[in-house]
């Protein structure tokens, strides 16, 4: 792609500007490159699809191995549109895994701009100055070196470029200590970009072991992502600024927390842009937000984009969110989440319910349930109904399935039991929670979901597979199962967990309902389940979607929400985050 591109930006240059041009292609002055359509913009989408191009040429082993993602170039114009400092004289800026270049010819015109008065080669002279970029791919380095060569041409007007040297683009590994002492000499202050994001199960061993001597604040089984974030941070120090792409489980993940809690509480998250919508990045997998540190300053509030779905919508202006106070992901859970709110009105109804609800667990358990974790263990031990008479009635007997069997104040049982031999799957190093905790009247809720659906097990029928985990209360009447049932099914609890703890989002728009998240979510006092058990045994046994949009408004009577506060949970329920409006419907 390099020669393509030398060609587009090369076109209509003077011959020294191509002679430098071509120098930073790394091509020979009187290299031949491939014909134009003479009616073609040289310089407007062609570049794009050129870095468009040049990322789908690599297999997707190479993608994966170097954990590369294709940024458009509306989002990194975004990026910068959305930066707490402008671009004042002292700014130099550093992208650290660069690929094509994109960050970098879009800095270079974010800079250009506040340079227009400089004379040609003194404003190239100073792009040249404050942009570097980094990357361990031959042919995205060289890529980058062109197109960020071309940005300082752009600059030199009519001027030639003399002795403007080639643009600082590295083809190294920004991770490797002998390319730090390069960055820190550059000394940038801001780190833009889009790092690699690689798995701990995919990086070697001897890479994953080197970067944890190298950087001790790595925990857990971390992403590579994390390793740039860290060094990032170091590079600019308390007063910089870093702004990245990353995938939307460093809202959540545990290797993040400590990151997440340190950064919260020195005022330094300036804004969080949800792109998870964008197809861009549905096609291949990835769910990315855009994570804006700004200098340490008090606490205050951080801008939450919660949705863009368009990429129409990026490049234009800074985008309009909503003020999330730092202390909102510090209130609900510590080390905190991040998150973006929809609107204001949500943010301040979930400040008040932490403030006056008791939360989960200070009323309940709630816990996983039976995993096996070894082939041909659960065959061994779970089977249909015909197979096993004796056995207790089993939630999760399937392997695989499009069935479930969870639904809200319903069970669809399959028919499988369980042989449950606790001492046999202990030997087995196969341990399975206390037989008593199925054996008591629980909550059972379906951990895969779009939103929080659950049964009341009001008689401790079933025991349960992991993915269908349980809610214990401290009361285990049958009365608090059924009242905790209808909270846990309501509008509210999937609205406030849909929007804490949307960085956990699977495939599909699917969430993960996990009881570490889960129990820290805020419910009624224990006294105001019990106006709730009369109507929902009722609808377990015979379901009406009436009853079910009763027990919702009781729900929010027992939160003592306001009939606005009612009507804003309806609303993103059943619009905005695009539930089921039907109840009984969800899944």
């Amino acid at each position: 792609m390099v020669p393509l591109a030398a060609a587009v930006v090369c076109r209509g240059r003077s011959e020294a500007q191509r002679a430098y041009l071509m120098q930073c292609a790394g091509l020979p002055a009187d290299a031949s490159l491939p014909p134009l359509d003479p009616e073609e913009d040289p310089r407007a989408d062609v570049v794009d699809a050129i870095l468009d191009r040049t990322w789908r040429a690599r297999t997707k082993a190479d993608r994966l191995a170097l954990g590369q993602v294709f940024t458009p170039r509306p989002v990194a114009r975004q990026v910068l549109l959305e930066l707490p400092l402008g671009p004042g004289p002292s700014v130099r800026i550093l992208d650290p895994a660069c690929g094509g270049g994109i960050f970098l010819i879009e800095a270079a015109a974010w800079l250009a701009a506040s340079l227009s008065e400089t004379p040609g080669l003194a404003r190239a002279w100073a792009l040249w100055e404050r942009i570097a970029g980094v990357d361990i791919d031959p042919g995205a380095a060289a890529l980058a070196r062109l197109l960020l060569g071309s940005s300082l041409v752009d600059a030199l007007g009519d001027e030639d470029p003399g002795t403007l040297p080639l643009p600082q683009v590295w083809l190294a590994d920004a991770l490797n200590p002998e390319t730090e002492v390069l960055i820190e000499a550059f000394a940038p202050t801001h780190v833009l970009g889009n790092p690699p994001y690689l798995e701990a199960k995919r990086m070697p061993n001897p890479d994953r072991a080197r970067l944890r001597t190298q950087l001790p604040e790595l925990t857990g089984a971390f992403d590579l992502y994390m390793a740039f974030c860290h060094l990032a941070l170091r590079w600019v120090g308390p007063t910089g600024v870093v702004a990245l792409v990353l995938p939307n489980k460093v809202q959540v993940a545990r290797y993040a927390a400590s990151l997440r809690a340190t950064l919260t509480a020195s005022g330094r998250l300036h804004a969080l842009l949800d792109l998870s919508e964008l197809a861009v990045f549905a096609r291949i997998g990835v769910y990315p937000i855009v994570v804006i540190l700004g200098p340490e300053r008090a606490l205050g509030s951080y801008k939450a984009c919660h949705r863009v779905a368009s990429l129409d919508a990026m490049g234009r202006a800074a985008l309009v969110g909503v003020d999330v106070p730092h202390e909102l992901p510090l209130a609900v859970m510590q080390p905190p989440t991040w998150f973006t709110l929809p609107n204001s009105a949500i943010a301040a109804l979930a400040d008040d319910l932490l403030e006056r609800c008791p939360r989960l667990e200070a009323v309940a358990t709630v816990r996983s349930t039976c995993s096996f974790h070894r082939k041909g263990l659960r065959e061994r031990f779970v089977k249909d109904g015909e197979a096993l008479p004796r056995g207790i009635p089993y939630l999760g007997g399937r392997s695989w399935s499009r069935r479930n069997e969870i639904r809200p104040y319903q069970v669809d049982w399959t028919g499988h039991r369980i042989d449950f031999d606790a001492e046999a799957l202990r030997t087995l190093r196969n341990p399975l929670p206390p037989l008593e905790c199925f054996m008591r009247p629980k909550v059972i809720f379906c951990q895969h979901a779009r939103t929080l659906i659950a049964y009341g097990d009001v008689e401790g029928r079933f025991v349960t597979k992991d993915v269908f985990p349980i809610v214990l209360p401290h009361d285990d009447s049958p009365e608090a199962v059924c009242g905790l049932t209808a909270i846990l099914n309501s509008r509210l609890m999937s609205v406030l967990y849909a929007t804490w703890f949307r960085g956990i989002q699977i495939s599909g728009g699917y969430l993960h309902f996990l009881p570490v998240y889960l129990r820290r979510m805020p419910v009624p006092a224990p006294e105001r389940w019990t106006d709730l058990a009369e109507v929902v045994a009722g609808l377990q046994t015979h379901p009406d979607e009436a009853k079910a949009e009763e027990i919702d408004a009781r729900v929010m009577e027992a939160y003592a929400l306001s009939p606005e506060d009612s009507a804003l949970v309806r609303r993103l329920a059943d619009h905005e985050l695009g539930f089921a409006p039907a109840m009984l419907a969800r899944r």
